[in-house]
C-alpha cells in the first residue's frame, strides 16, 4: 500500500497522515525537478525539465589528456553536461 512505502523508520504507515500528505504533495507540486501527471486523465502538468534542451548537431564533447576512462565513454556524450558527468565520476 502506499502508505507502507512512505514511512520510514521511526515513523509507522499509521502516521503517515493528512498533515504529512499536505507537505508531501506541497514539496513535490512545488519542486522544479519533479514531473506531474494526473494518472486518470493522463494529462501531464509539468513535466520537470529543468534546463533547455540541449542543443543537437553539437560536437561530442572532448576527451581530457589524462583520462583514466576509456574516450569512448567521452566520445558516447551528446552533450557537455554529460562529459561533466563522465568527467566527476572519474574523479570518485
Amino acid at each position: 500500500d502506499f502508505d507502507d512505502r512512505l514511512a520510514v523508520p521511526p515513523f509507522s504507515p499509521e502516521e503517515v497522515t493528512g498533515r504529512f500528505r499536505r507537505r508531501f504533495v506541497g514539496l513535490l507540486d512545488s519542486h522544479p525537478g519533479v514531473a506531474v501527471v494526473d494518472l486518470d486523465t493522463g494529462v501531464v502538468r509539468r513535466d520537470g525539465a529543468t534546463d533547455d534542451p540541449p542543443v543537437t548537431g553539437r560536437p561530442a564533447p572532448s576527451v581530457p589528456d589524462r583520462s583514466t576512462f576509456p574516450a569512448a565513454a567521452y566520445r558516447a556524450c551528446r552533450t557537455d553536461d554529460q562529459g561533466r558527468a563522465v568527467a566527476a565520476l572519474e574523479r570518485l
